[in-house]
């Protein structure tokens, strides 16, 4: 969010209030306090609840968002939260995938440090004293590259789960996206590693396992769009028998070309020209499921309600009846879990009524 208000627009306040408020969320060590619990496994990042890791981890991920303030922070924060970031656990030699995901932010954050302080120093001069040590932040780095996993033309790092790879593998990318002029070449070595093992990963919408890892590594794979040299012609040519279609690349082409083909045993793709380009091929087909098997669950969902009205504005206040029927023996416990349209909520005082009127069966 920080980075859609940043530049010469107005911060809101509600953003200002937001980063006081996590200032004063930040302990004597350094590290900030958590606040309240996560239930909802995917949101936790890939790090346990718990533990020195997942407490550095959280500290990075409020740094890395504080520095998109276009206010100065407290030059203390910083140094503060470096301490923090500068205790994490020495690497084991087999790193446990809490850790890799942990320092995929972490040398996220040490990049972003490294240019904030060039930015701060050319503002400031020579008076602006440096916070980090030596070439600090390119250490990291280093480190956090050897945990890679590589597997022909594919780089990437590998945790506990393919939505958090997926993460952590857009985080390298934004981390590599900091590096210095003079290092860009050498950094851009996994880039293209890291691209190509994303875009396996991608489903046939273009996201990828959860909205989380989706943002990251779309981030990662646009900031990369951006400093690698655009497309001067690049000709892609699709051959999908008897159909052949012709796309044509320049700098100017940031929407994605859809081109529907008909079925077919074999699909070639040539692509000519000069530049990088990402081609994925999406197969959609149906299957027939055996209506000889009975099935042991059945769900039934009804809705009833109209809508109200008031003045000019109507409301829909339907109510949703669901029922399931087993025909086999009945669970230890079963639960069924209802989503709602966008834009539509229960009434929770009706929901809360409901918790007296249950049925069990023994």
């Amino acid at each position: 969010m920080m980075q859609e208000v940043s530049g010469a627009a107005v911060v809101a306040p509600a953003v200002a209030r937001a980063e006081r408020w996590l200032a004063s969320r930040q302990l004597e060590n350094g590290c900030f306090r958590p606040d309240g619990h996560v239930f909802h496994r995917e949101l936790q990042g890939g790090l346990n609840e718990d533990g020195e890791i997942s407490n550095v981890a959280l500290t990075a991920y409020i740094i890395a968002s504080l520095l998109e303030s276009t206010s100065p922070l407290p030059p203390n924060l910083i140094r503060n939260s470096l301490s923090c970031l500068r205790a994490l656990p020495p690497l084991k030699s087999t790193p446990n995938t809490p850790r890799i995901y942990a320092q995929a932010v972490i040398t996220y954050t040490f990049m972003k440090l490294r240019r904030y302080e060039e930015s701060t120093r050319a503002e400031q001069g020579p008076k602006s004293e440096p916070m980090l040590k030596g070439e600090e932040e390119l250490q990291v780095l280093v480190e956090f590259l050897q945990m890679a996993k590589r597997s022909g033309e594919y780089v990437w790092w590998e945790t506990d789960s393919l939505a958090t790879s997926v993460e952590a593998t857009g985080y390298a990318l934004l981390a590599l996206a900091e590096c210095p002029p003079s290092l860009r070449e050498h950094c851009a070595r996994d880039v293209a590693g890291a691209a190509r093992w994303l875009a396996t990963q991608r489903n046939s919408a273009g996201g990828f396992i959860s909205t989380q890892d989706t943002l990251v590594a779309l981030e990662g794979l646009a900031r990369w769009r951006s400093i690698l040299p655009p497309p001067s012609a690049v000709t892609v040519t699709v051959q999908s028998s008897p159909a052949v279609e012709t796309l044509q690349l320049t700098a100017d082409s940031t929407v994605p070309k859809i081109v529907k083909l008909p079925a077919s045993p074999q699909t070639n793709i040539i692509i000519k020209g000069a530049g990088c380009a990402l081609v994925q091929a999406t197969r959609a087909y149906n299957t027939l499921e055996d209506g000889g098997a009975q099935r042991a669950l059945r769900v039934r969902v009804r809705t009833d309600g109209a809508f109200d009205c008031v003045a000019a504005a109507c409301f829909c206040a339907a109510v949703l009846e669901v029922c399931a029927v087993w025909w086999d023996a009945l669970p230890p416990m079963s639960l069924i879990e209802v989503s709602l349209p966008s834009g539509f909520a229960a009434d929770a005082e009706r929901l809360y009524s409901q918790l007296d009127n249950y049925s069990c069966k023994y």
